[in-house]
């Protein structure tokens, strides 16, 4: 239950600024039952002082005001499309507690990861500090409407600075001229704009018309009112990351092998499970903000994204899937065709929505999604007494379509990915095999000459 401030509740806005399409369509996406939130979780060394954790928070809540935004009720309760940022909290977002072992660890995961964030209480975030004695743990869940996974990290940027009482470095800007994405990533010219449409219309030729659903094996679909999801957590070693980085022969990448190592995955599981085989697409989110010098400063949701997709007749070799993968990326890459999703945000809301099936990759034709949270600091986290952030995760939002999805996060020169699933797609069980199935892909195969 969200408890809210009433006299914040009484008090005007100071400021408002529209939603843009791309935040409108999302909200038609985030439901109760299926929050459009994205999770990460920060494992620490120690363990944090809780009164000062709680006020980094606060500063990090002040420095950014954009995470202090709602969105904005008519008198009748009525949601309109108009952020605004009330002069205080209606609901103190921070939750503190214990977890004995690693079964109560997994029952505070389950149970936070599905609450739904909703927009019309500020702030649209939640943060949860679990005291272990394996060392502190911080849960985040961010409403995906109000920013992207670079905004987390810039978010958990802050809260380390006030916790270890050093400049939060962060430029001065207007936090909301800056959140209309597709008007600042236009295009620049006719020409520009022309290749778009070009590569658009070759890019929804080669993909498939339909992809392959998951295999789904769950005892029981959660009960109403349970958790609905759950995330697996796989952590890489320093040698076991460089490992995966040696194995990727130029002009293959990290992300092209855990892009190919994932399609394999879901392919092998379907054969485990006798289902026919078929092309597997995944959307791959990418970040699109412009090249300013407030970029890694702003509290905003600048993802847009492609699809790539695994022939059913590619072989089952992880080197040949990656250098496919990664020819169809770099072709998407070269006429920025992300930017070109971005650019359709621009016209009307109705005829977005009118000529989307022909101009927007339909959810058919995506299988799942992979999406790295973002730079971590290449001298990473840390707190100070409390220890040094040792393991960052951080997972996409579920849609519909997509029944689990992966995240990619690299910090202390290792590699972290986090599987996240509705628990009507997966069991605790069946996510831990997949989760080792896709492991073992990628860490027992290499990527050939």
């Amino acid at each position: 239950m969200v408890r809210c401030n009433p006299d914040a509740l009484r008090k005007p806005a100071l400021r408002s600024s529209p939603f843009n399409n791309l935040e409108k369509i999302m909200y038609r996406l985030d439901t109760p039952d299926e929050p459009w939130t994205m999770y990460s979780e920060c494992v620490l060394e120690g363990q944090v002082d809780d009164a000062r954790f709680a006020a980094a928070l606060r500063h990090a809540l002040t420095t950014h005001s954009m995470c202090r935004a709602r969105m904005r009720s008519d008198a009748s309760g009525k949601p309109q499309y108009v952020w605004e940022i009330p002069d205080q909290d209606e609901h103190w977002p921070l939750t503190i507690c214990t977890a004995e072992d690693d079964d109560a660890l997994q029952q505070r995961r389950l149970a936070f990861e599905s609450e739904p964030v909703p927009l019309h209480v500020s702030p649209p975030l939640r943060v949860m500090l679990v005291h272990t004695p394996k060392g502190d743990r911080v849960l985040f869940l961010f409403n995906h409407i109000l920013c992207d996974g670079m905004s987390m990290i810039r978010f958990m940027i802050s809260i380390q600075s006030h916790y270890l009482g050093t400049p939060d470095d962060r430029l001065e800007f207007d936090e909301f001229a800056i959140r209309n994405a597709p008007q600042l990533l236009r295009s620049r010219s006719l020409v520009q704009f022309r290749n778009r449409l070009q590569t658009l219309s070759h890019y929804r030729r080669t993909l498939p018309s339909e992809t392959l659903r998951i295999k789904r094996r769950c005892k029981a679909k959660p009960a109403p009112g349970s958790a609905v999801y759950g995330v697996e957590l796989i952590p890489f070693s320093v040698d076991e990351t460089r490992n995966l980085r040696k194995a990727c022969n130029a002009p293959v990448m990290l992300n092209d092998l855990l892009l190919a190592g994932l399609a394999l995955t879901i392919r092998r599981w379907n054969q485990r499970h006798d289902t026919e085989l078929g092309p597997v697409g995944i959307m791959v989110p990418t970040d699109q903000r412009p090249r300013e010098k407030w970029r890694r400063d702003a509290i905003a949701n600048f993802s847009s994204g492609v699809v790539v997709s695994l022939p059913a007749d590619a072989p089952d070799d992880l080197g040949e899937a990656a250098r496919l993968l990664n020819q169809q990326s770099a072709e998407l890459t070269r006429v920025d065709a992300a930017g070109y999703v971005m650019e359709l945000m621009r016209l009307p809301l109705w005829l977005l929505i009118l000529l989307g099936r022909w101009l927007l990759p339909p959810p058919r034709e995506q299988t799942t999604v992979l999406t790295n949270l973002g730079k971590i600091p290449r001298q990473g986290l840390d707190m100070g007494d409390a220890g040094k952030v040792t393991e960052v995760y951080g997972a996409p939002p579920l849609p519909i379509r997509w029944r689990i999805g992966i995240g990619a996060t690299i910090g202390n020169n290792r590699l972290f990915l986090a599987i996240r699933y509705h628990r009507s797609q997966f069991d605790q069980a069946a996510a831990a095999e997949f989760a080792a199935m896709y492991r073992q892909c990628l860490m027992t195969e290499t990527v050939t000459d």
